[in-house]
């Protein structure tokens, strides 16, 4: 299965600092912490963290449409246990099911992605401690909801997460390539990502890329990350630490 992005470089810290007790704005300055720290470690060229993982267990999806009354049917978002990815064919006018994840910065440089139009997500943007109110929408979700029109510089928005919560209004600050987000998915189905200051989680994947010469010395260098995790907070949970390629052998959609 072809994901999009590659499975064979790479490593995946999965951390949770909710699991220690910490708050939410500890929790920001302390992954805001480990991205930075992350970066310095010798031999790394990129790190940013993501809320969900490609071809996991866990998937959370919204309902997306371009800014105005709630189109009936739109859902609020929610994490839930599913093989499915995005359901292109409930898709209805103007509101897309959308693959939502939290990301920091850097993300799509670490899983060597990059931005086609627009920006990334600066640092201010992702670790606010008030919501940002920006967005990173794919290039599936881009063509669906504004066709041959540049989405960067408009708006989408989504339902709030309770019944009578005024909707959540985003503007897009950039767009990157489609992925694949599940065994059943036979394209790129749409993704819309935020902030950890507009949705934020606790539970993250830290992504890293490195200039490593082959896939063993790659992963040799996982014990300098638990290292350099446990420089920035020795009770950070530290959940599982592997090379992509393990992650992908031990996941059976892959």
């Amino acid at each position: 299965v072809d994901p999009g992005f590659s499975f064979t470089r790479g490593l995946i810290v999965n951390v949770d600092a909710s699991l220690a007790g910490r708050s939410h704005d500890e929790t920001r300055l302390i992954y805001q912490r480990v991205e930075d720290t992350l970066r310095a470690v010798p031999g790394v060229k990129a790190a940013g963290f993501g809320s969900i993982m490609p071809f996991g267990e866990i998937t959370e999806e919204r309902s997306v449409q371009k800014p105005g009354p709630t189109v009936e049917g739109a859902k609020g978002g929610g994490t839930s246990m599913q093989l499915g990815g995005g359901a292109a064919d409930k898709d209805k006018a103007n509101l897309v099911d959308s693959i939502a994840t939290t990301i920091g910065t850097d993300y799509f440089n670490a899983l060597g992605l990059g931005v086609t139009r627009g920006r990334d997500f600066s640092a201010s943007e992702v670790f606010s401690p008030t919501a940002t109110h920006v967005a990173i929408v794919d290039e599936v979700l881009a063509g669906k909801l504004f066709g041959k029109d540049n989405p960067v510089g408009q708006q989408v928005q989504y339902k709030g997460r309770q019944d009578g919560d005024p909707p959540i209004v985003l503007d897009v600050v950039g767009v990157v390539p489609g992925l694949k987000h599940s065994l059943t998915d036979k394209a790129a189905v749409a993704h819309i990502y935020t902030p950890l200051s507009q949705d934020f989680r606790a539970d993250v994947y830290f992504h890293v890329s490195t200039a490593a010469a082959t896939p063993a010395a790659e992963a040799a260098m996982l014990p300098r990350l638990r290292q350099a995790l446990r420089e920035v907070d020795t009770s950070l949970p530290i959940l599982r630490a592997e090379t992509r390629g393990q992650y992908a052998e031990r996941n059976f959609m892959l």
